[in-house]
């Protein structure tokens, strides 16, 4: 008896981890969901899914591309809560058309509802929706 072979079914995969790879970790990095990666590389989203149960090194290329994208979003969500200082660069035209560029230190404000945002997802025993505090409000609301 002779062993039978077994054939590859279906189209050869698109994956290529020299291409793939690199580009995963820059499109998560720019905050693209999983979705819009598959659709990026032209693949269906079951697809992408596939490539990164298959393959580890591409799953954690887009994860760490993520985690990039989120601490960037963490850094301004902060400096948003507590308010930043930042240079910014002004032209200013004189008369006689001189031209003199000047940089400008500008203050921005605290947000109260970036830091509520933080708080509530923080410290949430202390200050989200559910605390000790809103609760005895609700009840004492409710014996009204």
């Amino acid at each position: 008896m002779r062993a039978i072979e077994k054939t590859k079914v279906g189209r050869p995969s698109k994956y290529s981890p020299k291409q793939h790879i690199d580009q995963a970790f820059k499109l998560g990095a720019l905050g693209l969901t999983d979705k819009e990666i598959a659709s990026f590389f032209n693949i269906a989203t079951s697809t992408f899914k596939l490539w990164k149960k298959k393959n580890p090194e591409f799953s954690a290329s887009v994860e760490r591309g993520k985690i990039c994208a989120n601490a960037k979003v963490a850094v301004s969500l902060y400096k948003s809560a507590i308010g930043d200082v930042y240079i910014e660069q002004e032209t200013i035209v004189k008369y006689q058309g001189s031209i003199r560029i000047v940089k400008l230190k500008k203050q921005l404000p605290p947000s109260v509802s970036a830091q509520r945002f933080w708080l509530n997802n923080r410290l949430p025993d202390a200050w989200g929706m559910d605390c000790p505090r809103c609760r005895a409000r609700k009840a004492a609301k409710e014996n009204q």
